[in-house]
């Protein structure tokens, strides 16, 4: 019979856990950037100055639309918790007074700033590679001093620029990759449509439209990705698809005669039109696909090993017309991509994983052409032969790679449900301040908690 209170205990805490599992975590602002208020944002905000010894607080929503305020500190009995009940208008006006008290004293603090540093990086980047240097020769400035120290001047405005544009602003990871893939292929397809212009023969103005149009692709695409939310993994995958494009356009004008004909022109127009297509289409994919960053690099990866194959098999029949090359080229690239989102299926793969199937790919075709080169010696052989090689390895490469990591991003995004329970000798104190609920627990008490993941 003295067992019978232990058992009893028993019970009620498994029901207790089995509540406390149906609570949900509630952001404390709108935008759902603070879920937790730690000590660095209390200092600055002073919401619970009873609390001097404060560590963090987390509002919960329960089972029936009510709210419990979770605050854990320190005293000195050791680390406590205070749970207080809130109706749905406390909750809410308790969300609001955080939130004014966030916009006087730490609007920095709902900012998501996870892409900022790539994209200052990057910005960086683009001005040393292409900037730097294409504005003085766009402006035709004479002289190696004045090109010089515009060179160094344009680099340096690449880094504070970005900096203090983004200081009060989010950079979320998506929109820092979506706005520097605008800003590196707007370089392109400034000079794509300096082409179309009929600029061919003036130097000057092609570098000046690759700047022009690389600042505002970057700012639409800034825009375009801050306002749709756009995850990282979307924000590749539309690059993926465009670089497609863009590949699939200079295919469509070989297949033309533009190059032949010595039609600029005519090249600049199907690029940039097979540039449009291919965001075009990652646009719509995005909405019905949630692309990780590895899933992008899976289809980029599926995409060149199809425009491989194509061009392997093509060799075989040694056509007379090189037109046939560009054709069955994107084919295999349209049917490569097709693959790829085939394999990405109920998948979502790791940048980690989708950058090793990648190298796989790569390093397969190494060894396969080297395999054949150390084969043929210096005999040589047909062109046939190394694109066999290479594209064997390289399919080798990626297959061998899929398999070893397809299993472990099947079982990421399929996780099965999980039931278990912990059975320890106590529960943490629970005390608090006038108005929370004191729930003090013996330490001898026999607990269980239940736990559940979907």
């Amino acid at each position: 019979m003295k067992r019978l209170p232990y058992e009893v205990m028993l019970v009620l805490c498994l029901l207790a856990a089995g509540v406390y599992a149906q609570e949900t975590l509630v952001p404390f602002d709108s935008a759902g950037r603070v879920e937790r208020l730690d000590r660095s944002l209390e200092d600055k905000l002073n919401l619970f100055p009873e609390y001097p010894r404060f560590i963090e607080a987390a509002l919960f929503r329960l089972p029936d639309s009510s709210y419990v305020l979770e605050i854990m500190y320190d005293d000195s009995a050791g680390r406590l918790r205070a749970r207080r009940p809130l109706t749905s208008d406390e909750a809410s006006d308790l969300r609001w007074r955080v939130m004014q008290a966030i916009a006087q004293h730490a609007p920095t603090a709902v900012l998501d700033h996870s892409g900022r540093k790539r994209f200052i990086a990057g910005n960086l980047a683009l001005t040393l590679g292409y900037h730097g240097w294409a504005i003085p020769l766009a402006l035709q400035v004479e002289g190696g001093s004045a090109a010089g120290g515009i060179y160094l001047v344009t680099a340096a405005a690449g880094y504070f620029i970005p900096l203090l544009a983004t200081e009060r602003t989010s950079v979320s990871r998506g929109t820092a990759s979506l706005g520097l893939y605008g800003g590196s292929r707007g370089i392109g397809h400034g000079i794509m449509l300096g082409l179309v212009a009929g600029a061919e023969d003036n130097g000057s103005a092609l570098l000046g439209a690759g700047v022009i149009t690389s600042l505002a692709e970057e700012v639409v695409a800034v825009n375009i990705a801050r306002h749709t939310n756009l995850s990282d993994g979307d924000a590749v995958a539309i690059g993926v698809l465009g670089d497609f494009g863009a590949g699939i356009g200079v295919g469509m004008a070989d297949v033309s005669g533009a190059f032949d004909s010595d039609h600029a022109a005519a090249v600049g127009a199907w690029v940039l039109a097979g540039s449009a297509a291919g965001l075009a289409t990652g646009g719509v994919l995005t909405g019905r696909v949630d692309y990780t960053r590895g899933d992008a690099y899976v289809v980029r990866a599926a995409g060149a090993l199809g425009t491989i194959a194509a061009l392997t098999f093509t060799t075989y029949g040694d056509p007379k017309n090189d037109r046939v090359y560009s054709s069955t080229a994107i084919a295999g690239a349209v049917g490569g991509l097709a693959l790829g989102h085939v394999l990405i299926r109920d998948r979502d793969f790791s940048s980690d994983q989708g950058a090793l199937i990648t190298l796989g790919e790569v390093s397969g075709g190494l060894l396969g052409i080297g395999l054949v080169t150390l084969a043929v010696g210096d005999h040589g052989a047909e062109s046939s032969t190394y694109w066999t090689g290479t594209m064997l390895g390289a399919a080798g490469g990626f297959t061998f790679s899929y398999l070893l990591l397809a299993p472990d991003a099947s079982l990421r995004s399929k996780r099965a449900p999980e039931m278990g329970m912990d059975i320890g000798p106590r529960l943490p104190s629970f005390a608090g301040a006038p108005g929370f609920e004191r729930m003090p627990l013996p330490p001898d008490v026999l607990t269980a908690t239940l736990r559940v993941h979907f």
